[in-house]
C-alpha cells in the first residue's frame, strides 16, 4: 500500500507540473487559428 501511495503521489505531482506546460506550448503553437464569424457585420446586414 505504501508503494501505491508513493506512485499516486508522484503521478499527481508530475501531472500538476507537466499539464500547464504542455497546455501553454500547445496554445502557443495552435492558438492562432482565425475564428469563424457567426454574426454578420452591420455592412452586410443593410443591403
Amino acid at each position: 500500500a505504501v508503494s501505491g501511495t508513493a506512485l499516486v503521489a508522484a503521478s499527481v505531482i508530475v501531472t500538476a507540473i507537466l499539464v500547464p506546460v504542455i497546455t501553454a506550448l500547445y496554445a502557443r503553437r495552435f492558438g492562432h487559428v482565425p475564428e469563424s464569424r457567426t454574426e454578420p457585420e452591420a455592412v452586410e446586414m443593410h443591403h
